[in-house]
């Protein structure tokens, strides 16, 4: 084999130099564009971190407004639940009460449901009731209605009725 240029001696010298010339050419241009030009190393480009910044911000504050949306209606509905437990005991109360004692008040009530004596201040919720004699029949039936509604809030009232007789005494 001597003459040919590889020599299992030196290791095949001769190739091993040339094969590391062919690869450093193929990395050399493999990082550069088909202008000459060096290509980037890799990563995000400022545009496209900005992009990605706006989506994520987006859907963060998307995220938030549902948040007060539910935080607001769970509000809204514990506020109807309670005035819906003031409005159901004072129709039991009514409902207890002599069949002629007819009657058209308003209390005030704090968050406690407790009726406050001294008039508005502190108060949470507004309560009224009337009781009137049915027209089908004012001697033996009467109309019990009662109305609690959260201070500031008299859209959102809850709004219950019924009928009592004398036959239920």
């Amino acid at each position: 084999m001597q003459g040919s240029g590889t020599s299992l001696a030196n290791g095949g010298g001769m190739w091993r130099g040339r094969a590391h010339r062919l690869v450093r050419r193929v990395v050399r241009r493999s990082a550069e564009r088909d202008d000459g030009s060096p290509k980037s190393q890799g990563g995000f480009s400022l545009v496209e971190v900005m992009i990605a910044t706006g989506l994520l911000a987006g859907g963060v504050a998307a995220l938030l407004q549902l948040f007060l949306v539910a935080a607001r209606a769970t509000s809204d509905s514990r506020d109807a639940t309670y005035a819906t437990v003031l409005a159901l005991q004072k129709i039991e109360e009514l409902r207890a009460a002599p069949f002629d004692a007819v009657t058209e008040t308003t209390e005030y009530l704090d968050a406690r449901g407790t009726a406050l004596a001294g008039g508005t201040r502190g108060a949470l919720y507004e309560r009224r009731w009337a009781v009137e004699p049915l027209p089908a029949d004012p001697a033996d039936a009467v109309a019990i209605t009662v109305v609690v509604s959260r201070r500031g809030a008299p859209d959102r009232a809850v709004r219950l009725a019924t009928i009592r007789t004398r036959r239920g005494e």
